[in-house]
């Protein structure tokens, strides 16, 4: 497979100029915020207010492949061009109000916080550009106190209780502080030069500095990398041996005998670092109170795959909705072949209102440029037409292949203004519930405030329990991870510039196994995008804006019975079970028992329907388990057989489970697993069972085992539909006993009312008051389990797909969420055929009356 390599590498071969930025260092650290993790900050003093283009500069950590680019993120009216005194550099998920209520200059590095997040037992944080870099380290951290260099630009740093970020440092030292000392140990490098080309040889200078009065012994290490790596190739590594450092040294080189190293024929070209390291021995370290010290260096190296941009221009740096950037991309092959370039133009972080915030890569061209000449290659991209007004960052880049690896390499990035739809913000999320009052295997909801902002998206809404997995989803499972793909989540279609309330629902773990006691938890609920690169659902953002913590006090536990949702059909005859909708498979007709006995055999019933066009093979089966512990005979695989399945072909299938003897009583999984022959992808439907009891001898059949006759699921249907001024709804009763069913009515002036039903009743409701939508669900009681059945429509909109918004406040007041507990819902309207039907609509509707 082959490499790919990122670097970037600017070289210009008439002159080679490197400014100094010696008085541009590393002031103050925050690294153990007091307010939140991560608000670490990071201060820099430029005394002279050098101007500096913090574009070219970068921040790293001790951790590897953790370089931050700076930027502005959503600093408004912001350029990386800056001479401030002071000024820091705090991740994107920082709060600057939070750190500081002063007005200071500010900037952001390019991901949710510097580095890998700084370390509290100590850390390295390096800022540098090409040709120079300043570091700090620290061993130890105290909260809400500072690193300082006191005074301003000093290497000698205090632990600082009163920070001071972006401002002359004025600190106190902490109470707790060690008395300090004169006496110094310090490690600096440099190079003999800066510019390397191949056959040339790299030679380290280093000076050290011990005022300790007594020898220092470690462990010194010098290695070399290109800046892209993630390690450090371990045949780079010039030295790594234990040394004294005594107190008369002053140079590397008395008392390392090889600071050279040469560099191999096949090094590519770009921009290398040199990593000198001196670890202190434990004696050591009680007697300087230091770990370690470093210094590193930068060059450039003009390897092969010498081929880099040697410049480009763009058309224009201001840009309205549907314009065209045009871009000339100056290529040049210093190599001794031709070698075919691919260009393209990535515009960072571009906010449209369908598509959110994300790179647009623009393929430009493929050509083929001869070696020790320059090319030029055109580009252009047009603005979308929903574009938000923003200022982003453009770049240019080439790829092409050295051997077996791919080269990338980038040009300069400029900054472009468009003008597009107004900026309306990032999306605002707001928990509204703070407290919830619950019981394990019960459920409640947690009310959610919801704005747009910019964006006409997809969004989902998840509650979950953190640290404790006390919550769980609609199958009773622990909810552990991968939050936002549960089938607990709330699904809107947001459009932009609205708010909407979202009622999303929260269910208790059953605790029929006694896992957890009762008393108070933690939950949080989270925004989610669906993220099309990675074909899933993931957090909106690792900010805390978009997590918000609520308390669960669980103070009973309710009967480990399984709560049983039945979804109907609507209006649809062709209704598809939304859970089985990108299925190779389609359960029908699922009859399983919900009360089993220890020792007893019993049969799960369903049809099996293949929904495509070419015959299919498959494996089924049926197991009852709990976690990793199964209760039938025969483990996983107690009854494995192979179905094959015409065209479109529907099979009835019977698969039967003996019950463990010496299973614990308690709430199982009952579960059906289809395996493609094809593919190996699997398909389930899972239920719930109760294993209660002992077969006891006198049960028992000719068989020696009696058959329970299983439950049936689905036997009551709720089914609307809508004519041009009635609106019909069907109740359906397929038990075989008369049934009460209490119907309440969503978007129509209709109070709840109870029916008594045999087979079927058949009402009809006055659509010319009817809001844009309306939901009907029906409860009722059957074998002392509450169940529900559920259908919606959109009046007057027959035409119209798509998802729809929650309900409003003002529509649907505080006082009847809490008659009614709204846990909340979605409606999907899906085309099928020539007719729109509403199909695959409610997910989720769990009502609950006192």
């Amino acid at each position: 497979m082959k490499k790919l390599i990122i670097f970037v590498f600017f070289l210009l071969f008439s002159s080679f100029f490197i400014p100094c930025f010696g008085q541009v260092v590393i002031n103050e650290v925050m690294p153990n915020p007091e307010s939140d993790v991560y608000d670490e900050w990071i201060e820099i003093y430029n005394p002279e207010n050098m101007i500096l283009n913090l574009s070219n500069w970068n921040i790293e950590d001790n951790s590897p492949n953790n370089s931050n680019e700076i930027t502005c993120y959503n600093i408004g009216n912001c350029s990386l061009i800056t001479n401030s005194t002071y000024f820091i550099v705090i991740g994107k998920n920082a709060n600057i109000t939070r750190i500081t209520n002063k007005n200071i200059t500010y900037f952001y590095v390019d991901s949710t916080c510097i580095g890998n997040k700084l370390n509290n037992n100590g850390d390295i944080i390096i800022f540098y550009k090409s040709s120079y870099s300043t570091n700090f380290s620290y061993n130890y951290s105290e909260k809400g106190n500072s690193f300082a260099g006191f005074p301003d630009g000093s290497t000698d740093f205090t632990l600082c209780s009163t920070p001071t970020p972006g401002e002359k440092n004025n600190c106190s030292s902490s109470s707790e502080e060690e008395p300090k000392t004169d006496a110094e140990l310090n490690l600096k490098i440099s190079l003999n030069k800066n510019f390397f080309s191949i056959g040339d040889k790299v030679t380290v200078i280093g000076n050290i500095t011990n005022t300790f009065n007594t020898t220092i012994n470690g462990t010194l290490s010098i290695k070399f990398k290109r800046i892209d790596m993630d390690t450090y190739p371990s045949d780079w590594i010039i030295i790594n041996q234990n040394l004294p450092i005594h107190i008369d040294v002053t140079n590397l080189s008395d008392i390392v005998d090889n600071l050279t190293w040469s560099i191999p024929e096949n090094t590519l070209a770009g921009e290398y670092k040199c990593y000198a390291r001196f670890n202190l021995d434990e004696s050591s370290k009680n007697k300087t109170g230091k770990s370690y010290i470093i210094s590193t260096a930068f060059f450039n190296y003009a390897g092969i795959g010498n081929i880099f941009i040697d410049s480009w221009n763009i058309s224009s740096l201001n840009l309205a909705i549907n314009d065209t950037l045009n871009a000339t991309i100056i290529v040049t092959n210093n190599e001794s072949k031709p070698y075919n370039v691919s260009a393209y133009m990535i515009i960072e972080k571009l906010k449209t209102a369908t598509g959110g915030e994300s790179n647009e890569v623009i393929y430009c061209n493929t050509t083929s440029i001869m070696n020790n000449t320059s090319h030029s290659i055109t580009c252009n991209w047009t603005v979308p037409h929903d574009s938000i007004t923003q200022i982003v960052k453009i770049y240019s880049k080439i790829i092409f292949n050295v051997g077996e690896e791919m080269i990338e390499k980038l040009g300069e990035k400029k900054t472009i203004d468009i003008v597009g739809l107004p900026d309306l913000g990032e999306p605002k999320f707001e928990l509204k519930t703070s407290e919830l009052n619950i019981l394990f295997n019960s459920f409640s909801i947690a009310h959610t405030v919801f704005s747009s902002g910019n964006y006409n998206q997809d969004f989902k809404f998840v509650c979950y329990g953190y640290p404790k997995k006390v919550l769980a989803d609609l199958n009773g499972a622990k909810i552990t991870s991968d939050f936002c793909n549960k089938n607990t989540a709330i699904l809107i279609n947001a459009q932009r510039n609205k708010t909407y309330n979202i009622f999303i629902p929260v269910f208790a773990y059953p605790n029929c196994d006694e896992y957890y006691s009762m008393g108070q938890y933690s939950g949080y609920c989270r925004l989610c995008k669906y993220n099309p690169n990675e074909n899933k659902w993931e957090y909106y953002s690792s900010h805390s804006n978009y997590k918000s913590e609520f308390t669960i006090n669980i103070n009973g536990q309710n009967e480990c019975q399984t709560k049983i949702i039945t979804q109907s059909s609507g209006c649809s005859e062709n209704y598809e079970e939304s859970a089985q909708a990108n299925s190779q498979y389609i359960f029908e007709k699922v009859i399983a028992p919900q009360l089993a006995k220890r020792n007893e055999k019993i049969n799960i019933s369903f049809t099996l329907k293949n929904t495509e066009s070419k015959t299919k093979i498959c494996t089924v089966k049926s197991y009852i388990y709990l976690l990793q512990k199964t209760a039938n005979i025969g483990g996983w695989s107690p009854n494995e057989k192979e179905i094959s399945l015409e065209a479109y072909e529907s099979k009835k299938i019977i698969l039967e489970n003996t019950i463990k003897e010496d299973i614990e009583e308690g709430l199982y999984n009952y579960r059906i697993r289809i395996t493609d022959e094809a593919t190996g992808k699997k398909t389930d439907s899972t239920s719930g069972i109760e294993i209660k009891g002992i077969l006891k001898q006198n049960e028992s059949t000719g068989s020696g085992i009696k058959t329970q006759k299983p439950t049936q699921y689905n036997e009551a249907e709720l089914d609307c539909s809508n004519t041009e001024d009635k609106i019909k709804v069907v109740l359906k009763n397929r038990h075989e006993q008369e049934i009460n069913f209490t119907l309440h009515v969503f978007g129509l002036m209709e109070k709840e009312k109870t029916y008594s039903i045999k087979r079927q009743k058949t009402l009809y409701f006055n659509n010319k008051n009817a809001e844009s939508k309306i939901f009907f669900i029906a409860e009722y009681v059957f074998e002392n389990e509450k169940k529900y059945i559920a259908c919606a429509l959109l009046p007057g909109k027959a035409n119209e797909t798509g998802i729809f918004e929650d309900i409003p406040l003002p529509e649907y007041n505080a006082p009847l969420m809490q008659e009614n507990k709204i846990t909340g819902r979605i409606i999907h309207v899906k085309k099928k055929g020539i007719i729109n039907t509403f199909a695959d609509w409610i997910k989720m509707i769990f009502i609950s009356l006192k």
